[in-house]
């Protein structure tokens, strides 16, 4: 039972994985960074919905017919076509060949693009299915500038407390939003454990400390 329950653990982790939005959500990053600015929700939303050039062809979350399919599929090839870094940096693929864009979004937009219509479809489908919370323009607006970091709960040079005031007949359509927020604070704050020794006593306990460092990208550019 035990194997047969790990077995369906990997199986989850590797749909999950094989997501397009989680290696949209690096490519929007690097696309954001060379301009400036930061990449939000609303994008990697609008990133999974290829409209035609005049703006009124949205994906059908039933299932995409034969042109949309071409569109979506146009969108990933220009992704991988999209420089992250400046050419005086860049990446080697397994080849040896040097690359401006992300290794592992080059990888996984191929997969995409691989992949029978159907199938296709029906994981574009999904991937937008789950952030459809993030195309309603009043929560765009809410979350596309922040005027706090999550270490100012902990750092900042006066106390910080953070509220979040949902409308009670909203709470259960904005819980993904909600869930997210409360995810991200406790990761960012619980990134280490420090030891430390309580006076007066032999017993050792750990305490959460947050990390001021921030994370280095998967693959970093040489130069």
């Amino acid at each position: 039972m035990q194997k047969r329950k790990g077995k369906l653990a990997r199986r989850a982790l590797d749909q999950v994985g094989n997501q397009p939005h989680h290696r949209l959500i690096l490519h929007l990053c690097y696309v954001a960074k060379r301009k400036n600015r930061f990449a939000t929700l609303a994008e990697l939303s609008n990133s999974l919905t290829p409209l035609m050039s005049d703006l009124t062809m949205p994906l059908d979350l039933e299932g995409m017919d034969e042109q949309q399919v071409n569109v979506a599929r146009e969108y990933f090839s220009q992704v991988m076509r999209t420089p992250h870094v400046e050419s005086t940096s860049y990446w080697h693929l397994r080849d040896g060949q040097k690359t401006l864009v992300h290794p592992v979004v080059l990888e996984k937009m191929q997969e995409m693009l691989n992949r029978e219509d159907k199938e296709f479809s029906g994981v574009l489908s999904t991937a937008k299915t789950t952030l459809i919370l993030y195309s309603d323009p009043l929560v765009q607006r809410s979350i596309e500038e922040s005027d706090f970091t999550i270490n100012d709960l902990k750092h900042f040079k006066y106390p910080v407390s953070l509220y979040l005031v949902v409308p009670p007949s909203d709470i259960e359509r904005l819980k993904p939003l909600l869930r997210l927020i409360f995810t991200m604070a406790v990761n960012r704050l619980t990134e280490e454990l420090e030891e430390v020794r309580t006076p007066g006593s032999s017993r050792r306990s750990r305490r959460m400390r947050s990390s001021r460092r921030v994370r280095p990208p998967p693959a970093t550019p040489d130069r």
